[in-house]
């Protein structure tokens, strides 16, 4: 065994070591730093330069902080406290998702009930908008006798796109108040219908298209959903971790903390 040891030596490959790029006040600053920062470094002259540059502006400013003793102050410790339990807090997220990985099974089930769950149409509308139920009538006759729906939209209608013929562009029936939607369900392309009644006024609407709404593909949301899975999951996780605790929550003392003194 004594004589393979050299050659088993030989075969394990040497540490990389660093090298010194510039020394400031006795502290070195090795290319290893500098590859930290940017792996892309290592090719690239200029930007080895660069970030050689922001290091050792940032060293000396470590110096200059640590001669006055600002890493001693009361402030600093508060700081720093704080700013290791956040760590730690992300630390403890991190290993719980990594102990309760999301499997694809769970994405594609979610991808399925949203599928399942989304509007299967979009709508092409226009829309006009007026106060008085009477208006609203005068303009359905108007617009029986051959009327521009987009004219009379940019004389009468009070709704946001009346300067554009109260065109809405492609919408989903689940952005629609529900009464404007059954109603838009049930036309067809080019016919109007109204008054509808809605808390801002009488309603007339066109129905200038239909066409099939078409899911994204798993792929494209995967990466979505998946985050959207771990953050319910996580949700859950500290709402067990709430029962398990006892919590004391002193009511009394949070409203006078919110009192001005």
């Amino acid at each position: 065994m004594r004589k393979l040891l050299p050659i088993l030596l030989l075969l394990v490959p040497p540490l990389a070591s660093a090298h010194d790029l510039a020394v400031v006040n006795g502290q070195a600053i090795t290319d290893q730093e500098v590859y930290a920062l940017d792996p892309a470094a290592k090719e690239n002259p200029q930007k080895r330069e660069q970030l050689l540059q922001e290091l050792i502006n940032r060293t000396l400013i470590l110096q200059a902080a640590k001669k006055e003793g600002l890493d001693q102050t009361p402030a600093f410790e508060k700081e720093l406290a704080q700013q290791r339990e956040q760590l730690l807090v992300n630390a403890a997220v991190a290993h719980w998702l990594e102990m309760h990985p999301i499997t694809p099974a769970q994405v594609k089930a979610r991808y399925e009930q949203l599928v399942h769950a989304a509007p299967k149409e979009q709508w092409r509308l226009r829309e006009i908008l007026v106060k008085e139920s009477g208006e609203a009538t005068k303009i359905l006759d108007q617009l029986r006798q051959g009327e521009s729906f987009s004219n009379l939209a940019a004389q009468s209608s009070i709704g946001p796109n009346a300067a554009l013929g109260g065109e809405l562009g492609w919408v989903n029936d689940d952005q629609l108040p529900a009464p404007e939607a059954d109603a838009v369900s049930k036309l067809k392309v080019g016919q109007v219908i109204g008054p509808i009644v809605t808390p801002q006024g009488y309603l007339i609407v066109q129905l200038l298209g239909r066409r099939p709404l078409v899911p994204a593909p798993l792929a494209a949301v995967r990466q979505q959903i998946t985050n959207q899975l771990r953050s319910e999951a996580l949700n859950q996780y500290v709402a067990e971790l709430r029962k398990q605790a006892k919590v004391v929550i002193h009511t009394g003392a949070i409203n006078d903390a919110k009192k001005p003194e």
